[in-house]
């Protein structure tokens, strides 16, 4: 039996009313869910506010390949024994600080390092911090959960601050501890058993939970990890695995690794030459990486000795630059034409008509990168040339369900000229 022919078999008729169709439906699910569960593609794509990155850190908006640290987010930081994890968890808390914002560090194993941290974070920004101890993976989970149901309601409060606080909620690390009923065996047989399968489930259960808390709030959850090795289930092939299961994954939107490629000592300081890469990114393209050493001195202040310790990210930005500069090919050619760079390599500093540094002064190389990002002509056509997504900044002094609201408006399709209302039966309008 032939099929009846219908108006839809238009393709002008689907293209004058095929997006009325689908925005119908959407307006009513947004009615019966909610405007935040229920988004276009591009919505979706387009929803993301974040914390500007530092000055000079233009090699961030590449490695992420956003111009934001995105918040309503889950991220994790892996790597192995000594690639400095902690140091750039401390270092994102001190973004949310200078954003008006705070963090929590639960932390779930025994070499807390509170030195360190006051050093990266600063004066300030360490009274901000609120650390708790964890015995058990219990701990930082139940802990995660009391502070954020009691920031929200601090928020909301009559008279309080309202969702114009970011917060950073960090775990070091996600399974530094085992479970309760794991440590209880332990006790109680005076030797271990294997506990993998408790302490992954556990986290498993708990993750498939917690992302729910972070929409419409400025929020932002932080948890390192770390590799250990592995013999892949094809041909026994030595690789590395972060421990945890794979709901860590399917959670997250960064998942950065961490490597330690070498040490640093200068006359005035020292340092660890670190690499960093995106093995996953939610927001854009993955396998990114780039190299940024981390330094620290020890000053007397007051008559005690005092560390002060700082991520050189105008310094990565810089040597970013050159390195894609080098070379014939058509990224090189074109990244020279937007910006020249003139380094002394040896003493790490730059000149740049480009930036206005005469080759009779050149400047450090962070001192370089803080110039480029006061040149937006520049900025605009390198964001272009490395496909860098431009996000929304997030607005300490606004409610952020307020800049989400709108963001939301910004992007909306508009609605079409014939929109037909969503109780009416589209396909087989009269006027089709």
């Amino acid at each position: 039996m032939a099929r009846r022919r219908s108006d839809w078999d238009s393709a002008d008729h689907r293209s004058a009313h095929l997006g009325t169709f689908f925005q119908a439906g959407r307006d009513e699910a947004k009615v019966r869910f909610g405007d935040e569960r229920v988004l276009t593609g591009d919505e979706s794509e387009k929803l993301v506010i974040g914390l500007p990155f530092p000055k000079g850190a233009f090699c961030l908006r590449w490695l992420f390949c956003s111009t934001v640290w995105p918040l309503m987010r889950i991220m994790q930081i892996v790597g192995e024994e000594g690639s400095c994890k902690s140091a750039l968890l401390y270092e994102i808390f001190r973004w949310f600080w200078w954003w008006g914002g705070g963090s929590y560090l639960f932390e779930a194993e025994d070499k807390d390092s509170p030195d360190l941290r006051h050093s990266i974070v600063g004066d300030e920004a360490i009274g901000d911090i609120t650390v708790h101890k964890c015995e058990h993976i219990e701990d930082w989970q139940e802990g995660l959960q009391f502070q954020m149901e009691r920031d929200k309601k601090r928020c909301e409060v009559k008279g309080g601050p309202g969702r114009t606080i970011p917060i950073c909620y960090g775990i070091d690390s996600l399974v530094g501890r085992t479970t309760r009923d794991t440590a209880g065996s332990v006790e109680e047989k005076g030797y271990a058993t294997r506990s993998y399968p408790t302490e992954a489930l556990s986290i498993a259960q708990y993750m498939r939970v917690m992302p729910k808390w972070l929409p419409g709030w400025p929020f932002c959850v932080v948890g390192t990890n770390h590799l250990k090795p592995d013999t892949a289930s094809v041909g026994f092939i030595p690789t590395k695995r972060s421990p945890g299961g794979t709901s860590l994954k399917f959670q997250e939107t960064f998942e950065i690794v961490m490597k330690r490629t070498g040490d640093i000592e200068l006359a005035d300081r020292a340092g660890l030459k670190i690499n960093l890469s995106t093995k996953k990114n939610s927001l854009g393209p993955s396998r990114r990486d780039i190299g940024v050493n981390v330094y620290w001195q020890y000053q007397v202040v007051d008559g005690n000795m005092k560390q002060h310790t700082w991520w050189d990210w105008g310094g990565a930005t810089v040597d970013l630059l050159l390195a894609y500069s080098d070379g014939k090919s058509a990224v090189a050619k074109s990244v020279r034409e937007i910006v020249d760079l003139d380094p002394t390599r040896n003493s790490r500093v730059v000149a740049s008509k480009t930036l206005g540094i005469p080759g009779s002064a050149p400047v450090p190389y962070a001192e370089a990168a803080e110039r480029l990002d006061e040149n937006q002509a520049v900025l605009q056509q390198l964001y272009n040339l490395f496909g860098i997504r431009q996000r929304r900044e997030f607005q300490p002094s606004r409610d952020y369900r307020d800049q989400l609201e709108e963001l939301r408006r910004s992007i909306q399709p508009a609605a079409a000229d014939d929109a037909v209302p969503a109780s009416e039966d589209v396909g087989h309008s009269e006027d089709s």
